[in-house]
Formats: C-alpha cells, sequence, structure tokens
C-alpha cells in the first residue's frame, strides 16, 4: 500500500473516531462510480453502499 493511501486510511478511520467520540451515530459519504480503490476503503472501515449511486454510510455501534 503506498504512502498516499495509508495516509488516507488513517484520516478517515481518526475522524471517524472523533465523530464517535462527538455523538455522532452515522456517517455517510458520496462517490463517483469510477473510485473502485475507494470504494474498498469505506467498505473496509464498515461503510455500506446505500444505492447504486455509491452512497455509503456508516452505524457506530456502542
Amino acid at each position: 500500500m503506498n504512502a498516499g493511501k495509508v495516509l488516507g486510511r488513517h484520516l478517515l478511520q481518526e475522524t471517524l473516531k472523533e465523530a464517535w467520540r462527538l455523538g455522532y451515530v452515522r456517517a455517510g459519504l458520496e462517490t463517483n462510480a469510477r473510485y473502485y480503490d475507494r470504494h474498498l476503503l469505506y467498505s473496509s472501515v464498515g461503510f455500506r453502499v446505500m444505492d447504486n449511486c455509491y452512497k455509503f454510510r456508516k452505524r457506530f455501534n456502542a
């Protein structure tokens, strides 16, 4: 994995941790269908595809 992907994963994970700490119970994002590598990243940290427009959502569990 290259440095950019490592940094991207780290930033995403830290952002999600901070959102949880602040009391958020959900996180969402949208991306272009052509960015398959990003879809893999989002899925690997718990986001799930909501529809065929590639909207992702993650539910934080207590």
